[in-house]
């Protein structure tokens, strides 16, 4: 394999050393004591993943697939699952650690790509299409390209995800694959088949914890224990190298800067943490020193912006004063005059109609006072007229009152009479024995006793 991807014809004096992609942090040896039980973690299945493109051919195609099936399985049959593959659902650093611990079981595949581009066409072709489609280029439409490649090549790589699943002692399910020769199918991980053919012997596999914790022990004893996978042994094997090869061309090395454990204390010289210069250790450090590089380099880097920035705009503002302090004199030069001449105008244009004011003034003030004069007359003669019209109404108001008081008193009468006269009889009938004023329950009357009292 290695043959076909770096051939020796074009590499004759460069020895290749296989490595793996991913090795155990060395920060998770830890949190053994403070994993929890798989029966007390609430998600059966959990995944992230990442859709890179259908350039990277079936590797990247199965990442998303194995997490869109198995999601899809996991909400028909009311699994409890959390698997996303969207950028926006990533996690990292602690929250990463955090989310592998708390799942009874991780999805995975192969890592890597069997997709070479040696000289760049399935890039081009891909890039072409995308612009066709408007988008992503689907799997499918794309394999016409990378599955004469792929066929070429088999590189299936375990994942460093796989060696952090075994560090917190969580099982994987994984799709069938090679996984750098590492780990076998049913010893270490639960084999899922590429077209699901098998989901249903997984399922059942998921309720039977014992047999899970004894999976997750045996990839943890091969992977995590065992110490062959540590970053201490990919520092022994480039030194190893180094080595061999300096006595192979019999060169002289020189001696190491110092002796540097695994671990830097805390209290080395600070001066050395903020090189930028590594020294080898034997393991990775803690990450707090790197991230203490990263800030006193970022540090340094912003203190030469800094400089630079001030140095450019002291010198710009120095100039736009310069250049604006030779603008402003010769627009005060060049308007000073017109300024002046203006002014001269409104001092001219107030002495004009300030002796027109006056002289109206005086015509109008004399106009004012006389017509004040004729309407004052007339205005008393106005008010002798409505003070006589006041007291004429006050008759008439007077009068009306007492009009309409009699009115309402001999309509009253009237309407008594007309009720009284309405029951006499006729001059001619009056004398009529047949005459009867009264009802017959009342005893009768002789005419000649009747009283007509109109009172």
């Amino acid at each position: 394999m290695i043959e076909r991807v770096f051939p020796r014809r074009l590499f004759p004096a460069t020895d290749f050393i296989t490595v793996l992609t991913g090795y155990v942090p060395e920060s998770l040896a830890g949190r053994g004591d403070r994993l929890p039980r798989l029966q007390e973690r609430p998600i059966c299945v959990g995944y992230r993943g990442r859709d890179v493109g259908a350039r990277y051919g079936k590797r990247a195609f199965e990442k998303v697939e194995i997490g869109r099936r198995m999601r899809e399985i996991c909400a028909q049959r009311g699994i409890s699952h959390d698997i996303e593959w969207t950028e926006d659902k990533r996690l990292y650093g602690e929250a990463w650690y955090d989310f592998i611990a708390s799942c009874r079981a991780n999805l995975g595949s192969e890592t890597g790509s069997n997709v070479f581009d040696f000289d760049g066409s399935t890039e081009t072709e891909y890039e072409r299409l995308a612009a066709l489609l408007g988008g992503p280029v689907p799997h499918e439409k794309f394999r016409a390209y990378t599955d004469p490649v792929e066929s070429q090549y088999d590189t299936g790589l375990i994942s460093p995800r796989l060696f952090e699943a075994a560090a917190l002692r969580t099982p994987m399910i994984l799709f069938t694959g090679q996984y750098s020769g590492l780990i076998q199918p049913n010893e270490h991980y639960i084999e899922l088949k590429k077209d699901f053919s098998n989901i249903d012997a997984v399922i059942a596999r998921l309720e039977d914890l014992k047999d899970l914790e004894r999976l997750a022990d045996r990839a943890f004893d091969r992977l995590v224990g065992s110490g062959d996978f540590s970053y201490r042994q990919l520092v022994k094997l480039v030194d190893t190298t180094i080595s061999r090869k300096a006595a192979e061309l019999r060169a002289t090395l020189r001696p190491p800067l110092r002796d540097v454990p695994g671990t830097v204390e805390i209290g080395a010289d600070l001066e050395v943490l903020t090189s930028r210069r590594e020294r080898p250790t034997e393991a990775p450090r803690h990450p707090v020193f790197f991230r203490y590089k990263s800030i006193a380099w970022e540090n340094e880097d912003l203190k030469s912006e800094i400089t630079r920035l001030t140095r450019f705009y002291t010198d710009e503002i120095t100039h736009i004063n310069d250049a604006y302090r030779a603008e402003i004199a010769r627009l005060n030069d060049t308007y000073r005059a017109e300024i002046n001449q203006l002014n001269q105008e409104i001092e001219r244009i107030h002495g004009v109609y300030k002796a027109e004011i006056a002289e109206l003034h005086a015509v109008y003030k004399a106009e004012i006072a006389e017509l004040h004069a004729v309407y004052k007359a007339e205005i008393a003669r106005l008010r002798e007229i409505i003070s006589e019209v006041r007291d004429r109404l006050y008759w008439l108001i007077f009068i009306h009152r007492l009009y309409k008081r009699s009115a309402t008193g001999m309509r009253a009468f009237g309407q008594t009479l007309r009720k009284r006269a309405g029951s006499l009889p006729s001059i001619d009938s009056f004398w009529s024995p047949a005459w009867r004023p009264f009802p017959k329950r009342r005893p009768k009357l002789q005419p000649e006793s009747q009283d007509f009292d109109l009172q």
